[in-house]
């Protein structure tokens, strides 16, 4: 009844216990040497349809946070990045509708956002003007909390959570999830693996071959 990573990590720790016996006890002897860890099968990633997707950035308001959390939800679906990836950005990385991304080893990437995204953009950044702290890193930043500061990760998970309390969508749902949502939606219409792998940063083709 339990997972194979679960069955995996114990089966590990009883080896290497076994194996410091052997090692430390005389006559002693380690019963899992030879044991196979049990095999994992890739599991198929969570995504949101499009109207989930709309019932989510419908719930935003219309302040400087309802703003922000429109801009955020249209970003995460429109390019696919990764929640760090998202914070990360700076406004001078909004090229028109290029975005400038800095991925996982420092690898530099551009993605495009829609019409939407960009319609989004421009109503947040006068209010973002007006909110930005005084702290260098809070004046590049794109996206900001309530303070002025940059937003971070946890603040973006805190964020989805709360929406996806009030939306009543009965998944489990992660800023990850927007990331699958748009892997599998572009799939669905017809973009090819290769392109999407690029669009995604995945250093590996295999890694895309999940969707």
């Amino acid at each position: 009844h339990m997972a194979p990573a679960t069955v995996n990590r114990r089966l590990s720790a009883l080896k290497g216990y076994y194996e410091w016996r052997r090692r430390h006890v005389p006559g002693g002897l380690n019963p899992f040497i030879g044991s196979r860890t049990v095999k994992k099968g890739r599991r198929l990633p969570g995504y949101l349809s499009y109207e989930e997707i709309e019932t989510f950035i419908d719930c935003t308001g219309d302040d400087f946070a309802g703003h922000r959390d429109r801009l955020l939800l249209e970003l995460l679906y429109s390019t696919g990045c990764r929640v760090g990836e998202i914070c990360s950005l700076n406004v001078a990385d909004m090229v028109s509708r290029q975005v400038r991304v800095r991925g996982k080893g420092d690898r530099e990437r551009f993605v495009f956002i829609g019409t939407r995204a960009a319609s989004a953009l421009n109503d947040y950044l006068p209010l973002r003007l007006a909110r930005v702290s005084e702290n260098p890193d809070s004046r590049r930043a794109l996206i900001l909390d309530l303070r002025g500061d940059r937003l971070t990760s946890r603040g973006v998970y805190y964020l989805i959570r709360r929406y996806a309390a009030i939306t009543g969508v009965g998944k489990k749902v992660s800023p990850h999830t927007f990331r699958h949502s748009f892997a599998t939606h572009i799939l669905d219409e017809g973009a090819d693996i290769r392109t999407v792998q690029e669009m995604l940063g995945h250093s590996s083709l295999s890694t895309t071959q999940i969707y």
